[in-house]
């Protein structure tokens, strides 16, 4: 079996909009944005895209993340795994879907229409 992640590193595209959002003040940590980014992802295109290529695709110049503290409870772990069932490495996955999610957060930000946020869930 091929070894998952045990760091989780960011784009470095992921990690400027984590930055944008964290600097509007409606989130109180980046691991919360983070989390975000994956929700958004999963909520608005799951199936639409492929994790693993998008994972493989990004770079790892932004922030980083021990997988115990993103991932304390294995529930983001969990949720991979029910999502795509033959994943053998779900860090990679949730990396890559946290990229996607963060990067169309991100292109919404810069088109002026992510705020308010509450109406992206």
């Amino acid at each position: 079996m091929p070894e998952d992640l045990v760091n989780l590193s960011l784009s470095k595209r992921a990690s400027l909009v984590a930055d944008q959002l964290f600097s509007s003040g409606y989130f109180s940590d980046k691991i919360s944005i983070v989390k975000f980014g994956l929700a958004y992802a999963i909520g608005h295109y799951y199936g639409k895209f492929d994790p693993s290529t998008i994972e493989q695709a990004s770079d790892n110049d932004g922030l980083n993340y021990n997988v115990g503290s993103l991932d304390g409870d294995k529930s983001i772990f969990e949720l991979v795994k029910c999502l795509y069932p033959n994943c053998v490495q779900p860090y990679r996955y949730a990396r890559g879907m946290i990229c996607f999610g963060l990067d169309k957060l991100g292109e919404l930000f810069d088109r002026s229409e992510l705020f308010p946020i509450y109406e992206l869930l």
